[in-house]
């Protein structure tokens, strides 16, 4: 028998919570609104820009940070990843 109550699988919705769990990622973590535009991310994700700090990546969309278009790659395939992810 589970004994796992329906809280468990919950998806987690305290902004806190959520701001701990990306900053303390190993990983490259980010997240993005729903016009594709950086609205908080890691310290390994700002590293991996090769920005000084987040405030830098605010607001701004791959292709910005890439300084490309946004139908050129790889801002091309990153718009396809976001928008499939937005599907889900």
């Amino acid at each position: 028998m589970n004994n796992k109550n329906s809280q468990d699988s919950a998806p987690i919705q305290d902004p806190h919570v959520l701001a701990a769990l990306i900053e303390n990622s190993n990983d490259i973590a980010l997240v993005k609104d729903l016009d594709r535009r950086i609205l908080s991310g890691n310290a390994n994700f700002v590293r991996s820009t090769g920005r000084v700090s987040l405030a830098e990546l605010i607001g701004k969309r791959d292709a910005d940070i890439l300084g490309v278009q946004e139908d050129e790659e790889p801002a091309h395939s990153l718009m396809l990843d976001d928008l499939q992810a937005l599907s889900l």
